[in-house]
This record gives structure tokens, C-alpha cells and sequence, in this order.
């Protein structure tokens, strides 16, 4: 195998924990599938979780980031949002790749042990759980000023 970039292998490293979780995943799982050394992991990462750590942050910035895009933009339209929810559907049918969410399966079974992961995820979780993105925000004063004025005009 040739040898891949750094960012490719924590690709790599992102599916293989997606597929078998944190703690089903081994050490040796993640050399045999990343091309990843020993020694490159415990001195770069310091360990399995350093690893485990470096591939959230990547899935925020590679996944999360390009998937919430549409939404983040000032001027998303209602448009914007409908594909969102759409992607959204059709990434949660796709019988081969259903795997639901990295952050929020991470939220489940790891972040209760690890406070260093559940910062990880809790800052996650926060950003698109609790704060919608700038366009969705936007949209939804321009709904309200349209309600307010269709109320108050009799329509």
C-alpha cells in the first residue's frame, strides 16, 4: 500500500471508529486499516485516545463543517434549509453507510468516561444543537417579520 497523507489516514481512522466505536475498536484494528506506524501514533497522538481525539476534530472540520455549510451562510434561503433536511433524510436511509452521527454516537458511549472527549463533543453539540447556524437565524426573522405582517394585514 502506498503510504497515504496524514490526512487520509485519519480519514481512514474516522470510519474505522464510526464503524466499531471507540472502546470495540483496537489499537491494532487502526494500524492493519490506516497505515499508520506505532510509533507515529503514540508519539504524534500520545495514544488510542489522542488518536480517537485528532479524528473527531477532523470529522468536525471534514463532515460536520461541509454538511452544515448551506446553513451557515448569512443569506441561506429557504431553499438552503429544505436541502439540508433532505441530505439529512437521505444520509439517515442509505442502508450501507447508516451509521448515524460520529459526535452524537461519541456523546453515548464515551463521553460519560472521558472528560477530554466529552469536551470534545460538548463543544460539538453546543455549536449545532443549541446554536443554530447564521443563515437559519437570519431566515427565521425574515419569517417572523412575514408573519407578524400577514397578521397584522388580515391575510
Amino acid at each position: 500500500m502506498a503510504r497515504m497523507r496524514a490526512e487520509e489516514r485519519l480519514d481512514q481512522a474516522i470510519d474505522i471508529f464510526w464503524e466499531g466505536g471507540y472502546y470495540d475498536t483496537s489499537i491494532d484494528q487502526l494500524f492493519d486499516r490506516t497505515d499508520f506506524h506505532r510509533a507515529e501514533v503514540y508519539g504524534k497522538f500520545g495514544s488510542k485516545r489522542g488518536l480517537f481525539q485528532a479524528t473527531l476534530r477532523r470529522y468536525r472540520e471534514k463532515v460536520i463543517a461541509v454538511f452544515f455549510e448551506p446553513l451557515a451562510r448569512p443569506d441561506a434561503a429557504l431553499a438552503d434549509i429544505d436541502r439540508f433536511f433532505r441530505r439529512l433524510y437521505d444520509r439517515a436511509i442509505e442502508r450501507e453507510r447508516r451509521r448515524g452521527c460520529l459526535m452524537v454516537n461519541t456523546a453515548s458511549e464515551v463521553s460519560p468516561h472521558i472528560p477530554s472527549v466529552a469536551r470534545i463533543v460538548s463543544n460539538f453539540l453546543h455549536e449545532t444543537g443549541c446554536a443554530p447556524p447564521p443563515g437559519m437565524r437570519q431566515r427565521a426573522k425574515t419569517w417572523r417579520a412575514s408573519l407578524q405582517y400577514r397578521r397584522g394585514s388580515g391575510l
